[in-house]
């Protein structure tokens, strides 16, 4: 069976993923907000997350965008807009990498496909995903030390930790 997960951990984005961390920094820097560092580790969790929800589709009701099928590296399990497991979600990082923090994700759905700048508007829209970007409400007193991004066909994720990644690269910049 086909597997969502990329062969190695050792990926760097793609130019649409590049544009869409560019656009995030200079929306934080337009409210004087810290620039996140892109991390190689948070990267491969966001490129192996939008995958699998390309291929899989683990989201079906009752299960969100944070959801992910049994058909990777990771443990499967059902995100529900209750949060209960939000530990499934913040536990991926270190389930899948040596990224030793959690991880915070935002995910997106454009059927028409996404783009950087469709990911940054419907984010902006939502108060919700808007206060993790710009460390607002619940957010406010975490510092984003990494940050990874995934544009894959119709989904957009971002994943934000407050640890920085030791396995950071220079070519992923």
């Amino acid at each position: 069976m086909k597997k969502a997960n990329p062969p190695t951990t050792s990926y760097c984005p793609s130019a649409a993923d590049t544009v869409l961390y560019k656009m995030i920094m200079k929306y934080r820097d337009s409210l004087d907000l810290d620039t996140i560092s892109l991390s190689n580790s948070l990267c491969y969790v966001a490129l192996s997350h939008t995958l699998d929800l390309k291929m899989f589709n683990p989201n079906k009701p009752p299960c969100n965008l944070h959801s992910w099928s049994n058909n990777g590296i990771w443990s499967s399990c059902c995100y529900t807009p209750d949060h209960l497991k939000a530990s499934c979600m913040w536990g991926k990082p270190r389930e899948m990498t040596s990224y030793r923090g959690d991880g915070f994700e935002i995910a997106t759905y454009y059927s028409a496909g996404m783009t950087p700048k469709k990911a940054l508007e419907a984010w902006q829209k939502s108060k919700g995903h808007n206060e993790v970007i710009v460390n607002k409400g619940i957010w406010k007193t975490m510092k984003w030390r990494a940050i990874g991004i995934s544009i894959y066909d119709n989904y957009a994720v971002v994943w934000f930790g407050t640890e920085r990644d030791p396995d950071n690269t220079a070519r992923c910049k």
